[in-house]
């Protein structure tokens, strides 16, 4: 067992990790963090999320009982301001389905059988 603990020991200190980074681990100033479209994606496509601004007149997103004037306005980094919604303000199809009684009963039920 001490032929093991002493190679274990010379070993220790000689590691290297099997990763490495190129160039220093500081952000650079000049790094983009705002909103924008994949320089992968089509051209033609409609980007609904334009930097600095709020939702655009033709997004799918906008309801007809919020207007863009009620858009939360929040200040960011840089300067630069938010734009954020409301969770319950979206539509129907990004919410949680609402569950049925029915629904509730049967995951309890299968739930008692289980424990």
């Amino acid at each position: 067992m001490l032929p093991t603990t002493i190679r274990l020991a010379v070993i220790a200190h000689a590691r290297t990790p099997l990763i490495r980074f190129l160039g220093s681990r500081k952000a650079s100033p000049n790094a983009h963090h705002e909103a924008g479209r994949h320089p992968a994606a089509p051209k033609d496509a409609e980007y609904l999320f334009k930097a600095g601004t709020p939702l655009s007149p033709s997004s799918p997103l906008k309801t007809s009982a919020k207007q863009p004037s009620d858009v939360t306005t929040t200040p960011g980094p840089h300067g630069a301001t938010r734009y954020t919604l409301d969770f319950a303000e979206l539509p129907s199809r990004y919410r949680h389905p609402v569950l049925t009684e029915a629904e509730i009963e049967a995951v309890e039920m299968s739930f008692k059988k289980s424990v």
